[in-house]
């Protein structure tokens, strides 16, 4: 006497494809800001990496010819990271095993974020930094971890 009603609330509506690959709105977002985070440290890192010092006239930081490889590094570590967070298997498709992968790189992402926000301030703080330099600087390394938080979010209500 088992209706249809009474099945699993998780089995999916599409034959063949389970309800897990099927997020929700917040899901689907959560996803879009990864997706863009990563694209957009990617394309910043590309940046630094290849202009440092167009990058630091952007945000107002006179990068001396002795000083570029230190923003090509910083580049490369952009670069590194956005392509880690692009290339994490797709949360919502995934086991457990693989949301590990994409929190990882969100972790990393953040702390990295919440670093270079730490260096701004003490920058400011000690006057090795300008006002317009620290916001410039920092309010992208906060923006950047907000994306973060946001994506983590996301994939824990996965």
């Amino acid at each position: 006497m088992a209706s249809s009603a009474s099945k699993d609330s998780t089995e999916s509506l599409i034959p063949g494809v389970s309800a897990r690959t099927l997020p929700d709105n917040q899901s689907k977002v959560g996803l879009r800001v990864i997706k863009t985070t990563a694209v957009l440290r990617a394309i910043s890192g590309a940046a630094c990496l290849f202009a440092p010092k167009l990058v630091g006239e952007l945000f107002q930081l006179s990068i001396a010819p002795q000083d570029m490889i230190l923003a090509r590094l910083f580049g490369v570590r952009d670069a590194v990271l956005g392509g880690l967070l692009w290339t994490a298997k797709d949360a919502s498709r995934t086991t457990d095993a693989t949301q590990s992968e994409i929190r990882r790189a969100l972790w990393a992402n953040i702390i990295t974020d919440s670093v270079d926000l730490c260096s701004c301030l003490v920058g400011f703080v000690d006057g090795t930094m300008s006002v317009p330099s620290a916001a410039l600087v920092g309010g992208g390394a906060f923006v950047f971890a907000l994306l973060g938080i946001i994506g983590l979010k996301s994939v824990q209500n996965m």
